[in-house]
């Protein structure tokens, strides 16, 4: 079974745990492991390409199938800081919003925040956001491990799951680990499996990406910024911006 199973993440640096848990777990040694950018895993799980997927929130409300299978997950309890509004002035100042083309989840987030908590209406439009020069009055939003090369480069950087947890005192869930029905209940047994060992030694995986770290400070990131443990307060802040984006988008009726 094992040798036709495909499963697909995200390769991040808040990945790192996850993918090691799978390479290193002798259950899934005849997997295929995908690594892609969050909108391609969540493509490939919503047209039957892998059976088991790490995806965005928005794209597993909007998929309409499968189940949450982990208590893992990628959230925030506060500043994430790889999800940030960037700008040279103040967000109530902006009337152009450049929007990451890897992200829904995102940009859905942003979408409310700017409704709800700024009461703004700026034009959105989606663009390959790396590099991008700002105009006066225009802001970009980015995603992922490309936020670390440029979050220093802006007057103002306004983190969404920090903006979040201000507006709706709840922590975000920005991914989710998610299998088709009909895949053995026994796979999902032995992927938490692997995942809690590979927490549970979370210094190791730290201390193996040594050239990582002489550039960056995985411990902090993980410590301060990301929340893996898909616990009570991340499940009511996942239902509730389910229950915002079915408000304000266009959604399919979740699973969860």
């Amino acid at each position: 079974m094992m040798q036709h199973l495909k499963i697909a993440l995200v390769e991040y640096y808040n990945t790192y745990p996850f993918l090691e848990a799978l390479e290193n777990s002798p259950n899934f040694q005849g997997a295929q492991l995908i690594k892609a950018n969050p909108g391609v895993c969540a493509s490939m799980f919503e047209n039957d390409e892998v059976s088991i997927a790490l995806i965005p929130s928005f794209a597993f409300f909007n998929a309409g199938k499968g189940k949450i299978i982990s208590n893992y997950c990628i959230g925030s309890d506060g500043a994430v800081r790889t999800v940030c509004l960037m700008a040279n002035e103040d967000v109530k100042q902006l009337n152009r919003i450049y929007l990451d083309e890897q992200s829904r989840t995102s940009v859905h987030l942003l979408k409310i925040l700017c409704k709800e908590h700024w009461n703004i209406q700026p034009e959105f439009i989606t663009s390959k956001v790396e590099g991008l020069v700002l105009e006066k009055n225009e802001g970009k939003l980015m995603i992922g491990d490309k936020v670390f090369f440029e979050e220093f480069d802006f007057k103002v950087n306004y983190d969404l799951a920090e903006v979040w947890k201000e507006h709706t005192g709840l922590p975000f869930v920005f991914a989710v680990w998610v299998m088709k029905d009909g895949i053995d209940v026994h796979i999902e047994r032995d992927i938490n499996k692997a995942f809690d060992k590979s927490f549970q030694d979370i210094q190791s995986v730290i201390k193996r990406h040594k050239l990582l770290n002489q550039k960056f400070d995985l411990e902090e990131y993980y410590s301060k910024h990301i929340s893996f443990n898909l616990d009570d307060a991340k499940r009511k802040g996942l239902i509730l911006f389910r229950l915002k984006c079915q408000e304000h988008f266009q959604l399919d009726e979740a699973l969860l």
